[in-house]
C-alpha cells in the first residue's frame, strides 16, 4: 500500500507543516545546546535531509535552509522510490535554480 495513502490524512493537515517548521527550529536550538552552532551564512554551507518522508517535508526543509543561505547546497535522501520521485518533481518544478540533489540512498 502507498505511503501517501497510509499517511495522507497527516500530510494534508495544515498542522503538519507547522510542526515541521517547529521541529527544524528546535533541532537547531538543540545543536546549539550541545555546543555546535551551524554557520548557515558560510559560503559553502551544506545541509542534509536524511529520510525525507515526502515532498511537503522537503519543501519546508528547503525553505528553512534557503531563508538562512540562498546559496546552500542541499542534499535530500530517502530509501523509498515513491517519496524520492515526488521530491524530485517538486525540486524540478519549484527549485530548479538551486543546488539541490535528491537521491535514493539507504542511509545505513
Amino acid at each position: 500500500m502507498s505511503y501517501y495513502r497510509n499517511f495522507g490524512i497527516v500530510l494534508r493537515n495544515p498542522l503538519f507543516r507547522i510542526y515541521i517548521r517547529w521541529a527544524y527550529k528546535t533541532c537547531i536550538a538543540d545543536l546549539e545546546k550541545l555546543g555546535f552552532k551551524p554557520n548557515f551564512s558560510k559560503k559553502d554551507f551544506t545541509a542534509l535531509l536524511c529520510g525525507v518522508g515526502n515532498e511537503k517535508t522537503a519543501n519546508e526543509f528547503i525553505k528553512f535552509v534557503i531563508a538562512r543561505n540562498h546559496k546552500a547546497k542541499i542534499f535530500i535522501i530517502d530509501i523509498a522510490d515513491e517519496q524520492i520521485n515526488a521530491v524530485k518533481k517538486l525540486v524540478q518544478q519549484k527549485y530548479s535554480y538551486l543546488n539541490i540533489k535528491v537521491k535514493r540512498i539507504d542511509a545505513l
